[in-house]
Order: structure tokens, then C-alpha cells, then sequence
């Protein structure tokens, strides 16, 4: 490709340089950055089956039942019965684990901070602007 990029270019290759720092391991962090999104989905949830945080998060119950367990072990997550049906599994966020997702998320924004902290302010107020916009329309769910 040559010339300037389309938006939309630009836009993807940020998203995937921003998705693949925000999985790195970086100092600082008390867990596998992996389990952000188990960590996230929890705390914004609330307790829930893990067929239902499965299908919340987009993955396979195999997978999601492997980082659950690897979050027990760690007492960052407790499994029990669900309270609706003894059958079932419930997955909920611990203290440990807020304290971890709080961490994890603090060591990224930090990152963050780091790299928007060299723009003036009024960049970074149109950047939250159009970002908060790009966010809510791209969340509607009539699209693809």
C-alpha cells in the first residue's frame, strides 16, 4: 500500500498495537494480562454461570473454564453451586481478584498516561470525544 492510510486503516492498526500491549506482560502486573477480560466481566456482572461468562466474553466454555480455574487457584475467583440451580457452576469475583483487576488496569492506564501525557490538552479532549463517539457507535446492536 502506498500513500497516506484511510482512517479505517489507521484506525485498525491502532487497535491492534493497542490489543496486543494491553496483553503483554508488563511490571507490575499481579496476574497474566489473559485474564483481564475474565477479571473485567466479573466485577461489571457480578457473580454468574460460566457458560453465561462464556458467551459474555465471546469464547468457548473450555476455554473460559480454564482461566476460571487458574483464577481459583490463585483465590482470585471463588466457584460454587449457582444459588437458581445446584446444578450449575457460579463463578464470582473475590477480593483478591478486584485488587488484581484493579492493578492490572492501573499498570495499563499508566501506559497509556504515558503516551497521550505528550499532547496538549485540548488533543486529548477531542480524542475522548471522537473515541467515546467511535465506543457507542460501534456498539449498537444492529451492525454485524
Amino acid at each position: 500500500m502506498t500513500g497516506t492510510p484511510s482512517v479505517e486503516d489507521s484506525l485498525m492498526g491502532v487497535l491492534l498495537t493497542v490489543g496486543r500491549r494491553m496483553r503483554q506482560p508488563l511490571p507490575g502486573d499481579p496476574v497474566d494480562a489473559s485474564m483481564l477480560p475474565v477479571l473485567k466481566t466479573l466485577a461489571t456482572c457480578g457473580p454468574v454461570r460460566h457458560t453465561a461468562l462464556a458467551e459474555l466474553l465471546g469464547l468457548d466454555a473450555s476455554t473460559v473454564s480454564r482461566k476460571v480455574r487458574h483464577l481459583a487457584e490463585r483465590g482470585l475467583v471463588g466457584v460454587g453451586s449457582d444459588r437458581n440451580d445446584a446444578r450449575a457452576r457460579q463463578v464470582e469475583l473475590l477480593p483478591d481478584g478486584r485488587r488484581a483487576l484493579d492493578q492490572l488496569l492501573a499498570v495499563r492506564r499508566h501506559l497509556i498516561e504515558q503516551v497521550l501525557g505528550v499532547g496538549p490538552d485540548d488533543d486529548r479532549e477531542q480524542l475522548r470525544t471522537l473515541l467515546d463517539r467511535f465506543h457507542s457507535d460501534l456498539s449498537q446492536e444492529n451492525l454485524p
